[in-house]
């Protein structure tokens, strides 16, 4: 999967800002670092939306910029962030679950007005976004 390497900081008295080397202009920012993460998606989504995905660098390669390595001294962090992009291309998977699992998602994506599809793919994004913060 493809991830942007996000520079996060902190100063005292203010909110946890990040910016992406990669992504000129595109930056986010919350009040905790946990917060911060899905906010940097969403910050992703939306700058890239109806542009061309830039390749992203290694955050090895990221770490050789003076800006990035003088953010990092002064205690940021890298954040590995994925471009979770709305697309209209979709993709066939094949996935087995718990019988009873499956049938609770198709309760629950039925009382939503949507699918079992539509409703695995909210949850997933759900998840990596609230649960996936890889610093490095």
């Amino acid at each position: 999967m493809t991830r942007f390497v996000g520079v996060a900081n902190k100063q005292p008295e203010t909110a946890w800002g990040i910016w992406f080397p990669d992504v000129p202009g595109c930056t986010s920012a919350a009040d905790s670092l946990d917060d911060l993460f899905p906010n940097a998606c969403l910050a992703l989504e939306f700058h890239l939306e109806g542009a061309d995905v830039p390749v992203p660098r290694t955050a090895e390669e990221i770490m050789k910029f003076q800006d990035v390595r003088d953010d990092l001294a002064g205690g940021a962090v890298l954040l590995m962030v994925p471009p979770l992009r709305a697309e209209s291309r979709k993709v066939r998977m094949n996935v087995t679950g718990n019988a009873y699992l499956v049938g609770a998602i198709d309760d629950a994506a039925r009382l939503r007005g949507s699918t079992r599809s539509a409703l695995l793919m909210q949850a997933a994004r759900r998840e990596i976004m609230g649960g996936g913060a890889a610093a490095v």
